[in-house]
């Protein structure tokens, strides 16, 4: 006989099984919705943050280009430069009241980005009490950097413009000269622009790149000098500390040299770079001499010297020089890529202003060498000469005499060419100022002899037009401002 209540207990038994089972199922199905869901909001969260970024890189790099501009339109006023605007950023039809007004809300030491390096703040709108880019103006060789570093929260964005002057003729153009003396030989091929007056700069301007140069050389003033410095392997490098208050050689004769830097190095005495030696990026301020010979190679270097710059053998340069004496080229040397060359100033120094040399030239382009760049002579001498072996591209401009003996394709400009292989063309300047417009007449040399004199212009080389000539920019301090490229980051 069986209990009932043995058989009530069985009967129960298989509802509870079923209950543990549906819930164990429950809870690992939910698990599992979890981890879905979970991931499908990470991954969302992952994919919309560069979204959300976005917008605030954006204004940041908005701020920046603004800055850059409003540094621009300054430097403008403070030059009086022709440069026309082409947008006003106070127009009411684009929202002027977005932006605040110079004047009531920068003090006035801000107003005008100097060329020294230091950054300058600006507050572009007029609901914001923060600083929204930071300005700097700096020099690059011939031109100058603007670098503008916007801000937005927390991000960051850099503008980079750098600023010339656009060339001053079109590519059909070949010679602008400013003397009204007749052509003697052969007239050079393409267009042959006659203008009245001199070769105009801004010296205010060419002055100030020089006086910035020149801080950076008195900062680092010491009485006395130390020992040469001779670098002859990359690993000598870390030796270089700036300033370098003594000569420095670097010696790529044994093995051979690369550095690539982005810094700037002050040396006090002469730089002489010789050997198999390869420099990117860097920029060097020297008080004294400058020599790149043999197999140098020079990529993106600024260089600056009080005195003068030497280019010779199988070097390669690119970048940009400012030499204060002058700069000569020869052997078969190569200045690449639109490279700038700049030489002359009465801020020359005493002992290269007063060498006796019989013929001076602040450009002297001799041998084999090969020039494409811009190449600009200033003050004192003023002038540029080329032998009959020497090939240039790009554009020749001298404030006085240019001449021209090899082959050229681009632009020269200068008040008069001469052939200096005639010494009765190469008479001074101030003589050719007692002479009638037309060139002719007689002057009475210190000896009171009378000597007839014929002055005229004359290229006893070859140029001819650059198709191209618009890749090429003058330096900053050469006329209407501009911006000729752009970078941003």
């Amino acid at each position: 006989m069986k209990l009932p209540s043995k058989k009530i207990d069985f009967l129960f038994l298989p509802a509870l099984s079923r209950r543990g089972s549906a819930m164990t199922l429950v809870l690992f199905f939910a698990s599992i919705g979890m981890i879905i869901v979970f991931s499908y909001l990470m991954h969302q969260m992952a994919y919309s943050k560069p979204s959300l970024r976005s917008p605030t890189s954006l204004q940041a790099l908005l701020n920046a280009r603004s800055g850059i501009y409003r540094a621009f339109y300054q430097i403008i006023d403070s030059t009086g430069s022709d440069t026309l605007r082409t947008i006003n950023p106070l127009d009411s039809l684009f929202g002027s009241e977005m932006f605040s007004d110079n004047k009531d809300t920068l003090p006035p030491e801000e107003l005008k980005p100097e060329l020294d390096g230091v950054p300058v703040a600006y507050s572009l709108f007029s609901d914001s009490s923060e600083e929204d880019c930071e300005v700097t103006l700096e020099p690059a060789g011939g031109k100058c950097r603007l670098v503008s570093v916007g801000h937005y929260k927390s991000v960051s964005r850099t503008a980079e413009a750098l600023l010339g002057c656009p060339i001053p003729a079109y590519p059909d153009t070949t010679v602008i000269y400013y003397s009204s003396y007749e052509w003697s030989g052969n007239k050079p091929l393409g267009t042959v622009v006659q203008k009245d007056g001199n070769p105009v700069f801004n010296s205010e301007w060419y002055n100030s790149l020089i006086d910035r140069y020149q801080t950076d050389l008195t900062d680092a003033d010491t009485l006395m000098l130390d020992p040469p410095l001779t670098i002859s392997s990359t690993s000598d490098i870390k030796k270089i500390k700036s300033p370098v208050n003594g000569p420095l050689l670097i010696d790529g004769s044994g093995i051979g040299i690369t550095w690539n830097d982005t810094g700037t190095y002050i040396i006090k005495s002469d730089l002489q770079i010789t050997g198999d030696v390869t420099l990117s990026g860097m920029r060097f301020i020297v008080a004294g001499e400058i020599k790149i010979l043999d197999k140098s190679n020079l990529a993106d270097v600024d260089l600056f010297t009080s005195s003068r710059l030497f280019i010779g053998d199988q070097s390669v340069f690119k970048g940009n020089a400012l030499a204060l004496h002058s700069i000569t080229v020869y052997g078969k040397a190569n200045i690449t890529d639109r490279s700038s060359l700049i030489a002359g100033s009465d801020r020359a120094s005493a002992k290269d202003a007063s060498s006796s040399d019989s013929l001076k030239f602040s450009l002297l382009f001799a041998e084999e060498s090969s020039i494409d760049g811009v190449c600009i002579a200033l003050g004192t001498p003023g002038s540029i000469k080329t032998d009959q072996t020497v090939s240039v591209r790009g554009i020749l401009w001298a404030k006085h005499l240019i001449c021209h003996r090899g082959t050229m394709k681009g632009c020269a400009v200068a008040t008069r060419f001469v052939d200096c292989d005639d010494p009765v063309q190469m008479a001074t300047d101030s003589l050719a100022g007692q002479l009638p417009a037309d060139g002719s007449g007689t002057t009475s040399p210190k000896d009171g002899g009378l000597v007839a004199l014929h002055l005229n212009n004359a290229i006893p080389g070859e140029i001819g037009p650059l198709e191209t000539i618009q890749d090429y920019a003058l330096p900053f301090f050469m006329g209407r401002l501009a911006i000729i490229s752009w970078k941003e980051r």
